[in-house]
């Protein structure tokens, strides 16, 4: 009696690791396909930017990309393109790419289906709204997924990107470790996570991004890199 309650204690301890190795993993594709590098054939890194916009780092964070010419790609929250349209279609009007992260930046990976269908239609038309189209690329909040939004995501055509590095510019560390952290080991068709902005909230301090960012595309450069948006590395 005792070895079959233990094998199906381990058998359900396995379905566990399984499920959030599948939800939270930047390499699992087991929900469906994702981008956690673009294709190494040109020594290229995608800057992508996640949870703005934002009206202040936002802004100072494309003056950096405009000095340098650079192209980047951003990962917008609906409800601050909402908040914030004129910054939203600043980022557009500058040539980036632009792309969803959620309407609330709440996680999606345990919503229903109908609160999960809200969040996406409402980031749909926020989007066609402000900004007069619709993304095909697609962040979830914090790179965490379920089945239910990979096949949402899946249904739309919408390409889910995740990311090689992190610059981990979310904590309390100043800006030379959040570069010191970006920089580390970079390879061709690496996808550079950074952010602009925070999480759900209106409110942010992205100082030592900009910080970090003022390091990172000189030392980028200088190693003989170059920049691409997400769409232009991830083709296939």
């Amino acid at each position: 009696m005792i070895l079959p309650i233990a094998l199906a204690v381990v058998f359900v301890a396995l379905i566990i690791a399984l499920c959030l190795y599948a939800s939270f993993s930047i390499r699992s594709s087991l929900y469906g396909k994702i981008h956690w590098r673009g294709n190494s054939d040109r020594k290229q890194i995608a800057l992508t930017f996640d949870d703005g916009p934002h009206p202040k780092y936002t802004r100072e964070i494309l003056n950096i990309l405009k000095q340098e010419n650079v192209p980047a790609t951003f990962f917008l929250v609906g409800k601050k393109v909402e908040a914030f349209p004129e910054v939203a279609q600043e980022i557009k009007a500058a040539g980036h790419e632009l792309a969803f992260h959620g309407f609330t930046h709440r996680p999606l990976w345990m919503k229903s289906r109908r609160m999960l269908e809200e969040e996406v239609n409402k980031s749909r038309e926020v989007f066609r709204r402000v900004l007069g189209f619709e993304p095909q690329l697609f962040r979830p909040p914090y790179g965490v997924r379920g089945r239910s939004i990979m096949q949402t995501a899946q249904k739309l055509g919408w390409k889910t990107i995740l990311w090689t590095r992190a610059g981990w510019d979310w904590t309390e560390i100043s800006g030379a470790e959040v570069a010191r952290r970006a920089l580390r080991k970079p390879r061709a068709g690496g996808i550079l996570l950074l952010h602009d902005s925070d999480g759900p909230s209106l409110e942010a301090d992205r100082s030592r991004t900009v910080e970090a960012l003022k390091i990172i595309i000189p030392n980028l450069k200088q190693q003989g890199f170059s920049f691409a948006r997400v769409s232009e590395i991830c083709r296939d």
